[in-house]
């Protein structure tokens, strides 16, 4: 329910309390037993876990990302045979890397919603080629450093280019950004947001800097749609919205540039939270920085770590999970430590 004040700050909250921390819903007694690392209660090895480390970057598969990329079931049927296709013509290749743990970036779109794993075959997910997506946001995240690490030029090949440069595709996604409610899960706190309308933009800004809502502006009053658009968001968490500056995620020009300019600062933030590191600039050492050695064959792709350098920080994030047979890739991707 929403509730404005004398100031004009709306408060936004559940009808009901529930645990901030772990709400006690359905869909969450489904997702304590289905999240990368827990099966009721312990690790994939069979180790107990504690209820902070329910896999902060997982959450809940359940739910899909729609609101910021729709998904067509006949598109991504052919989709998945086109990357089946296309993913035979590497047929064999071994590389080291000391970029091993780009590849953990499958998990975080798999656990977003972005891509669907073994148990949705014929969905493989958004159009973007997930080889290209692992590139785009490695990218991001390590700027211009390791710009001669081979694995940059494998990850081209396996989406079809034959240099190393990002190719071109058929993603075009939608001008109407719209957070899914799940993603907030793993910010259970009460906030202030940020909103905006101005220039014809509905804007919500999260107290973490991400962006909730960038949507077209209605004809009629913007507190109303304000209201309309961020009801859903209180059933997750409470939250109060004040008018304010919303800053521009970027003034980049494509929609691909403009869909990262505002997917990377939420990810970062939840990266953040699961690797347990205070500053953005921790993430690509803990998470992408991880010698290894990648063989690829038709069907496989095998990433071999050396386990006595494996991050703990990756492990109770629940990263490291074997993704096994992802449909985006026409493979069965896995990890190893030896």
């Amino acid at each position: 329910k929403a509730e404005q004040s004398a100031d004009g700050t709306v408060a936004v909250c559940r009808d009901e309390p529930v645990n901030p921390v772990r709400p006690e819903t359905e869909a969450h007694k489904r997702r304590t037993k289905r999240v990368a690392g827990i099966t009721s209660g312990k690790t994939m090895d069979g180790r107990s876990s504690k209820s902070q480390t329910d896999q902060v970057i997982a959450g809940d598969r359940e739910q899909s990302a729609n609101d910021i990329v729709p998904p067509n079931d006949s598109e991504q049927t052919h989709r998945c045979q086109l990357y089946s296709a296309d993913s035979a013509a590497l047929l064999e290749a071994s590389v080291t890397t000391e970029l091993g743990g780009l590849f953990y970036l499958i998990n975080v779109g798999i656990f977003l919603n972005l891509y669907g794993d073994f148990t949705r075959p014929l969905q493989p997910g958004i159009a973007l080629p997930i080889w290209t997506f692992v590139t785009l946001i490695g990218r991001r995240l390590l700027g211009d450093t390791c710009e001669d690490d081979p694995v940059w030029q494998l990850l081209a090949e396996l989406s079809g280019c034959c240099g190393s440069e990002v190719p071109e595709n058929d993603f075009m996604p939608s001008e109407r950004w719209q957070l899914p409610a799940e993603w907030l899960a793993p910010f259970p706190e009460a906030g202030c947001w940020q909103w905006k309308a101005t220039d014809g933009r509905l804007t919500v800004r999260h107290t973490e800097g991400f962006l909730v809502l960038d949507l077209p502006l209605d004809a009629g009053a913007p507190l109303e749609q304000l209201l309309r658009e961020t009801e859903a968001y209180g059933q997750v968490v409470p939250f109060e919205l004040e008018y304010g500056a919303v800053t521009e995620s970027g003034n980049s020009m494509s929609p691909l540039d403009r869909w990262l300019d505002r997917l990377m600062p939420y990810l970062q933030a939840r990266l953040k939270r699961a690797l347990g590191v205070a500053e953005t600039e921790r993430i690509p050492q803990v998470l992408c920085r991880q010698s290894a050695r990648i063989s690829v064959s038709a069907a496989h792709i095998d990433v071999f770590f050396a386990l006595a350098e494996h991050p703990i920080d990756i492990r109770l994030a629940g990263l490291d999970r074997n993704p096994g047979w992802v449909p985006a890739s026409g493979r069965i991707v896995a990890f190893h430590y030896e």
